[in-house]
């Protein structure tokens, strides 16, 4: 069972997207890159992270935490927001797995902000002891970076 708990400490969130995307376009993202819809606890964890909050989920092997970044990356892709999603992974067999996956996806959805179609593409990178190096980072503090990275 895996649940998305509200902090008991009330912060600043920190700054996310400009504008909310709806459960429903993510579902149909979801659903269109991954052929699956996503459970709500997924939509609800990616949500908060898109509002700001920090967000601890706890659930089993192979129930479907990596959706919730992948979610994330698309609602950022959706309304034009750059960035990065960090995901810290420590199996390299995970990470050249994740990053095959994600890089082979793309969607063509009509925008939440309605009428006009738009490309979702996910991709991803992965930044190990294997091929890092200072030029790698500093095209991460560029943005030059893919809207996914796993590393360690």
């Amino acid at each position: 069972m895996s649940h998305v708990k509200n902090s008991t400490t009330q912060t600043s969130p920190w700054p996310r997207l400009p504008r909310a995307v709806s459960h429903e376009f993510l579902s149909t993202v979801v659903q269109n890159l991954f052929g699956y819809p996503p459970r709500s606890w997924q939509l609800d964890a990616a949500i908060k992270i898109l509002k700001g909050h920090d967000v601890i989920v706890v659930a089993g092997t192979g129930a479907g935490k990596s959706l919730i970044f992948a979610i994330v990356a698309i609602a950022s892709a959706a309304v034009g927001f750059p960035g990065v999603v960090l995901v810290i992974c420590p199996l390299k067999a995970l990470q050249r797995d994740q990053v095959e996956h994600f890089n082979s996806m793309s969607t063509t959805v009509v925008n939440p902000d309605g009428g006009q179609f738009q490309t979702i593409n996910l991709s991803a990178v992965a930044i190990n002891e294997d091929n890092n190096s200072n030029a790698l980072f500093k095209e991460l503090e560029r943005g030059c970076i893919p809207s996914m990275l796993c590393g360690t």
